[in-house]
């Protein structure tokens, strides 16, 4: 319970500030001059073109200019020119001037080292806020888009950037969810008929894991059907109230699933109390987000689940049912009061035994003798032979008339 709980407090964060990858707003803090995101180009079976919307608040407390750039990610090589000290200047400025990277004519101009019309994809426009209320660029090709705003001078500004989809609303790098997740529940259900086909077929000799087996299927099947409706959700209105109340759902479930399949694979895996985890800085996983955005959901959701699918699906072929699994079930053996121990028979005369120790084998010897003097006597033979019982041994007496 506590770990569905920290799940749904994560989600919540999730959706106030990391899902809203799609939707920034930036002020005036250098470290946030530049946004970027996944973007698809546009597709021609949809009327709604990929753009980019630059919306200026009509609030401004400084009316300033300021550089609106927009590039593909791959194009940041041709932005900005070096100056001999080893520093990149992107506008032409005091700086750039005196280190020889422009002319004064130029000044407040966007450096580049190449010419502007070798760069596809590049979009510059020097804008006054004041005057200006949105800034929009249509996204012809996919790519990892950026949207750089650099002030002239510096000075405060609020800016809201919209990377609006031709598809809805989700964002580029969580679109594959929908494609994925409609596939896995597919794949699940596919299982879940052959196994309910089975488990009918042989329905006399399920066993408990089996029908455990079952109740997984059922519970993976409403979850991946549930995490489809809820990106499916999302794609249509976005992230509002309803998103917050559906991420709620799916992070239980989650948590359940993680809880009851999971937790020993887990362990197992990372080797838990045995192996420390030691994480290295790395300069080439700074590149992982422009390089590796469209597999991003791949790596930190998919993965999982597909893993998870293959495992799953071995389990179950190796416990389908079949007419011999009732072979493997645990039979109690029924408690005899006849049974009896080899010790407690007495052959050698040694008056060791128990009073109660006359086994079987003596007892039917003895029906053996009582059934041969009865049939002695209605042929009236003259000697008896009488049999006597002492301390555990037979004794045979001749009596003649």
């Amino acid at each position: 319970m506590k770990r569905a709980f920290l799940l749904i407090i994560c989600a919540v964060f999730r959706v106030v500030f990391a899902e809203r990858g799609f939707d920034f707003t930036l002020g005036n803090l250098l470290e946030s001059h530049e946004q970027c995101s996944g973007m698809y180009g546009r597709n021609k079976g949809y009327k709604r073109p990929s753009t980019i919307e630059v919306l200026f608040s009509k609030n401004q407390v400084d009316y300033e200019d300021l550089y609106v750039v927009v590039f593909e990610w791959g194009d940041i090589r041709y932005l900005g020119k070096r100056s001999p000290d080893n520093k990149t200047a992107f506008i032409c400025n005091e700086y750039a001037v005196s280190k020889g990277l422009c002319q004064s004519k130029d000044n407040n101009t966007l450096l580049t080292n190449v010419e502007l019309d070798q760069i596809p994809s590049l979009f510059s426009r020097k804008i006054n806020v004041k005057n200006t209320t949105k800034v929009e660029y249509t996204v012809r090709y996919i790519g990892y888009y950026c949207v750089g705003l650099i002030p002239v001078p510096f000075s405060k500004y609020f800016v809201t950037i919209n990377w609006n989809n031709y598809y809805g609303k989700l964002p580029a790098s969580e679109y594959p969810k929908l494609v994925f997740y409609a596939f896995i529940s597919a794949v699940y259900l596919l299982i879940g008929f052959f196994w309910g086909a089975l488990c009918i077929r042989h329905r006399k000799n399920i066993l408990s894991v089996q029908k455990y087996i079952t109740v997984i299927i059922v519970f993976l099947v409403i979850e991946m059907i549930i995490s489809y409706g809820y990106y499916k959700y999302i794609n249509i209105n976005g992230y509002d109230s309803g998103s917050f109340i559906y991420l709620s759902v799916v992070a239980l479930i989650n948590a359940a699933r993680s809880s009851f399949s999971l937790f020993i694979l887990l362990i197992v895996s990372m080797g838990y109390s045995i192996v420390k985890i030691i994480f290295i800085s790395r300069e080439n996983l700074k590149l992982f987000a422009p390089l590796y955005w469209r597999i991003r959901w791949l790596v930190l959701y998919g993965f999982l689940d597909i893993l998870y699918l293959i495992v799953f699906v071995t389990i179950i072929v190796l416990w389908r049912p079949t007419t011999s699994n009732i072979r493997l079930a645990i039979s109690d053996e029924v408690v005899q009061d006849d049974d009896f121990e080899v010790d407690d028979l007495d052959f050698a005369g040694t008056g060791n035994s128990s009073p109660n120790s006359i086994n079987k084998v003596s007892q039917e010897f003895l029906n053996d003798v009582k059934k041969q003097l009865n049939k002695e006597k209605r042929n009236h033979v003259s000697s008896k032979h009488m049999f006597s019982i002492d301390d555990g041994q037979f004794h045979e007496i001749d009596e003649k008339n």
